[in-house]
């Protein structure tokens, strides 16, 4: 989607129309069945970050060593036991996507809870950059010393 999370507008992969994506939250001891649908013109994965996929490491999103990427168009089907419980985060694994948006908090609440509290904020921090992940990425693994210069410049939102 085209978006302008610091007022300059561009296109961003994310998550339900939204940056950052959802929320997800469960409990210790369910199993977490998310269907990712591709509708982006590139592959992307998702990655389970902190989740330790013991018996299940087919399904960590880590596109060339656990799975395929998932191709424009295309759909996987994540699900795991959710064997932990605390705060964690899901994000693309490949490339540099997850600066591009594609990312979101999971928290996993403790099958016996032995706090109690009034409420919780959840505050994701990330890179935001104005050019694309993948453009970054390119110059990152070139030998330049210097961003081109070539590179179209962010649009301003009035």
């Amino acid at each position: 989607m085209t978006a302008a999370p610091d007022g300059y507008q561009r296109l961003l992969l994310v998550v339900n129309n939204s940056i950052p994506g959802p929320t997800l939250t469960a409990n210790e001891g369910d199993t977490l069945s998310v269907l990712v649908i591709n509708n982006a013109n590139v592959s992307s994965s998702v990655h389970w970050h902190g989740m330790r996929q013991k018996g299940t490491n087919y399904m960590d999103g880590a596109p060339g060593t656990t799975q395929c990427p998932i191709p424009p168009g295309g759909s996987f089907q994540y699900t795991f036991n959710l064997n932990q419980a605390g705060t964690y985060w899901y994000h693309s694994h490949l490339g540099m996507q997850y600066t591009d948006g594609l990312k979101g908090a999971l928290i996993i609440y403790p099958a016996n809870n032995p706090y109690t509290y009034d409420g919780e904020s959840i505050l994701q921090i990330s890179d935001y950059y104005h050019t694309p992940a993948a453009q970054l990425l390119q110059f990152y693994l070139s030998n330049s010393r210097y961003l081109p210069l070539n590179l179209p410049p962010p649009s301003r939102l009035p």
